[in-house]
């Protein structure tokens, strides 16, 4: 599931990530779609950002949504980002990285932050409350 051995520098627990997933899943209701998880360095991550989103920096983590019901897409994080957020919030880089590993699963099953039911703060509600059940 997780791809690049960028995730030994941070010391990343596929198990941990198999484990969050499958919470997401249940409570979604989804069964078990396909999906890849890449954790990528600092400019794979803006290259990724400029090509997909036009943006041209930094991110902690990018979903790339699929319109198949098999492989719902690709979820890109950068832990070099996520460790500066996770010092700026003032948590431990380990909730942080499960934060935006839930938030980017999200985003693959249709959550975004544009979407005029305001589905955003929704998306966050979800996201606090599966990572407050870890």
């Amino acid at each position: 599931m997780i791809y690049t051995s960028y995730k030994s520098l941070y010391d990343i627990k596929e198990s941990r990530f198999n484990l969050i997933y499958k919470k997401v899943f249940n409570e979604i209701k989804v069964k078990n779609p396909e999906f890849s998880l890449y954790i990528v360095g600092k400019e794979k991550i803006r290259k990724i950002n400029k090509k997909f989103r036009n943006k041209d920096s930094y991110t902690d983590v990018i979903a790339i949504e699929y319109k198949d019901p098999f492989y719902i897409g690709d979820i890109y994080i950068c832990p070099d980002e996520v460790l500066k957020n996770s010092l700026i919030f003032g948590v431990k880089f380990s909730e942080e990285i499960e934060r935006v590993f839930i938030h980017g699963l999200l985003h693959l099953l249709g959550y975004n932050h544009i979407n005029p039911l305001n589905k955003s703060e929704k998306m966050y509600i979800i996201q606090e409350n599966i990572l407050s059940k870890l």
